[in-house]
């Protein structure tokens, strides 16, 4: 149990941040609100285009749509961060976001080929992190996992 001296400290604390935050609040608040906005309207025109154009063979359409939706997430990361005064870490994150437009725009000049082989290699990606886990798990105190195909059980 935190001594009376900790708790103190620790409301102190929560009360300097609530300060700061409102004041930030007062200041940017209508960007921030705008910026939200902004990415609630992407959101929902990536799922419209998703629904509205969704072809199973279309491997550029694929690539997009995930890569769209990361954009979302970091806009999302980086709303969160400016709204709590993280102003270097939003700014990182949208560094993160840029480069994924970058790699959006290469694949939709690019074509089919690159959008297929962006996705295999995430696939890829995904696969080398399962083998990571499984030979790890259990050591980090983890169950490994149960449903993994036998050539990634094999690798392991």
């Amino acid at each position: 149990m935190a001594s009376a001296g900790a708790r103190q400290q620790l409301t102190e604390e929560k009360d300097e941040r609530t300060a700061f935050e409102q004041r930030l609040h007062e200041r940017w608040g209508q960007a921030l609100d705008a910026l939200a906005l902004f990415r609630a309207w992407c959101l929902e025109a990536g799922i419209a285009f998703h629904e509205r154009y969704e072809a199973t063979d279309d491997w550029v359409h694929a690539a997009l749509v995930r890569l769209h939706a990361r954009i979302c997430l970091i806009a999302a990361e980086v709303l969160t961060l400016l709204r709590g005064g993280f102003a270097s870490g939003a700014d990182a994150r949208w560094r993160s976001a840029h480069e994924i437009d970058v790699v959006a725009l290469f694949i939709s000049e690019r074509g089919q080929d690159t959008a297929e082989r962006y996705l295999l290699h995430d696939a890829i990606e995904s696969s080398r992190a399962v083998i990571d886990f499984q030979r790890h798990a259990v050591r980090l105190g983890y169950e490994p996992l149960a449903d993994v195909p036998r050539d990634v059980q094999n690798a392991v």
